[in-house]
Formats: structure tokens, C-alpha cells, sequence
């Protein structure tokens, strides 16, 4: 178990290894979560001309990440939206499915790597998408 366990900090095994070896390890797993997140903001940004404001008010919650059903056209077609608040109320950003598979790659990934990302109950955003 690390010392310090988290995805951005080096694990006690990786140090310890670098010490006794007298070289350097990088460990890669953290570049790799920062190029996810990176990209993923830029997909938020281009697909919907999200803000960087808006985007820090990301959650993985029922109330922000929203998919609905419109009916009124055959075959019913999936919309997948990202609600921020807004200044009066809440606005929609509407999002291509791939931007919330990616999303749903991310959390897997998270909790793989951290093992304390509490998951949602009742709430799978992409439910019978794959």
C-alpha cells in the first residue's frame, strides 16, 4: 500500500525502487489522468462553447448530468446534457453521447486508481448505450 495514496503522488514502492536502483521513475499514470482531463474539456468546450466556469461546475450527479428521451421523433432519439447553473436558473449545454461515454471511461479509470469514488446508485448516464 502507499504511503500516500492517491492518483498525483508518487507511491512509496516507486520511490523506494528509484532509491535503491540510483535512477530515475516517472511514474506515467498521473500524465495520463491529466490527458484525459484535458481532453474532455476540450470535447465540453467544442461540442457546446462551454466556459471554463462552466466546466469547473461538472458533477457526476443526477442534477448536472442529464439524459433525456424526446419521443416526438422516430425512432426516440437519447439527449445527453450537462445542466450548470445559471444565473437565474439552471442552463443546458447539450452534449454528443461520446462526450458522456468518455466520462463514464474517466470514473472507471478514477476508481480503479483511488478506490473511493463514490459510485451512483440507480444513476447509469449511458444505461443500454454501449
Amino acid at each position: 500500500m502507499p504511503r500516500n495514496p492517491g492518483l498525483l503522488i508518487q507511491g512509496f514502492e516507486t520511490t523506494r525502487t528509484a532509491r535503491l536502483a540510483n535512477k530515475l521513475l516517472i511514474n506515467i499514470e498521473p500524465i495520463c489522468v491529466a490527458c484525459m482531463f484535458a481532453r474532455f474539456a476540450l470535447d465540453i468546450i467544442t461540442s457546446s462553447g462551454a466556459r471554463m466556469n462552466e466546466l469547473l461546475q461538472i458533477s457526476y450527479d443526477k442534477d448536472c448530468c442529464v439524459v433525456t428521451v424526446d419521443k416526438s421523433v422516430s425512432p426516440p432519439r437519447k439527449n445527453y446534457i450537462f445542466r450548470f447553473k445559471g444565473r437565474e436558473e439552471p442552463e443546458n449545454y447539450y452534449m454528443p453521447e461520446e462526450v458522456f461515454k468518455f466520462m463514464n471511461e474517466i470514473l472507471k479509470m478514477l476508481k480503479e486508481s483511488i478506490f473511493n469514488v463514490p459510485s451512483c446508485k440507480g444513476h447509469h448516464l449511458l444505461q443500454g448505450a454501449s
